[in-house]
């Protein structure tokens, strides 16, 4: 009989077929759940029915994912095209694996591609970001890729941070302000990166057969696992190596852009959820701080941004 691997992620109970490094066991740590279990499976043939691909279909693609979206009755199939295909039942929780790539690919499709938008479906507002926590205060990162998310998260918890993650983190309103949480803990670097910040090998695994960024492995004493305020929201615009660190205040109209533009939607063509999420977003938009963070390029230059933006986070609270 084949094993189940129950694990948490983003709050919630997960149930899964295989193995997915990088998620804390549901026994190594107590947690509280709430919602119904999310249930991963693997099926045996990596063909999936016709009609859940077929154009007829056919509702949307990203092509920062490459990935293309079709709905059938109430099942949602995520396509992403030679690697894998993920077909989602909202309503039972149910998500089923059709594939015959390696586990690695499997795992970091499901983990920062597919389960992200499942929890949006489900009225989470979940936010592609890099989150730590330091000094006291929660801070996020956004932006276009490449522009240094991730590694502004390692050089975070190398300098003694706590991260919430490097990749995905859900935003919720409470009366006493804005708090973030990290889907689950995570940090993933190129391979430059890797060496730049100083990470040996023996830390860091492959993410996907089709990529050569590396996971690598966070000790849970350094993770954030409950949700943290947050202090600001910084858009990263990383330039040439002689630029200058400056910062620049986002109004309410750019902070709402900026996370409508960074959010994980299974179907943005849905209603109600689609208005439920634009009356979330318009709500938390007028909570947080945000500002546009130009900072220059390069690993050595990391420890003075790091001081910048705490001191920036200090004066502005």
């Amino acid at each position: 009989m084949p094993r189940n691997f129950f694990y948490e992620f983003g709050g919630r109970l997960l149930k899964s077929s295989f193995r997915l490094d990088g998620l804390p066991l549901r026994e190594a740590r107590f947690c509280t759940v709430a919602s119904q279990t999310i249930v991963v499976s693997a099926g045996d043939t990596p063909i999936p029915p016709e009609q859940f691909t077929s154009q007829d279909s056919f509702v949307w693609t990203d092509p920062n994912a490459t990935l293309s979206v079709h709905k059938n009755g109430s099942v949602y199939t995520l396509v992403f095209p030679e690697l894998a295909v993920f077909s989602i039942e909202p309503d039972t929780a149910q998500i089923h694996i059709y594939s015959s790539t390696d586990e690695a690919t499997l795992s970091h499709l499901l983990l920062d591609q597919v389960l992200p938008r499942f929890l949006a479906w489900s009225g989470e507002i979940v936010i592609h970001a890099g989150a730590i926590e330091t000094d006291g205060y929660g801070i996020a990162f956004l932006g276009e890729s490449g522009h240094g998310k991730s590694s502004m998260t390692a050089g975070f918890l190398q300098a003694g941070g706590r991260v919430l993650s490097d990749d995905a983190i859900t935003v919720t309103q409470r009366s006493e302000g804005i708090y973030m949480a990290g889907l689950y803990p995570c940090l993933r670097l190129w391979p430059r990166a890797v060496e730049g910040l100083s990470f040996s090998s023996s830390q860091t695994s492959n993410m996907a057969h089709y990529s050569t960024k590396r996971r690598v492995y966070i000790d849970d004493a350094v993770v954030s696992h409950d949700p943290v305020k947050l202090g600001a929201l910084y858009s990263l615009q990383m330039g040439e190596g002689d630029s200058d660190i400056s910062f620049e205040p986002l109004s309410q109209r750019e902070v709402m852009m900026v996370l409508i533009e960074g959010s994980f939607r299974l179907d943005p063509t849905a209603h109600p959820q689609g208005q439920e999420f634009f009356t979330q977003i318009d709500g938390i938009k007028n909570c947080i701080k945000g500002y546009r963070l130009y900072y220059p390029k390069g690993y050595v230059h990391l420890p003075a941004v790091r001081a910048a933006i705490i001191a920036h986070v200090k004066e502005t609270d």
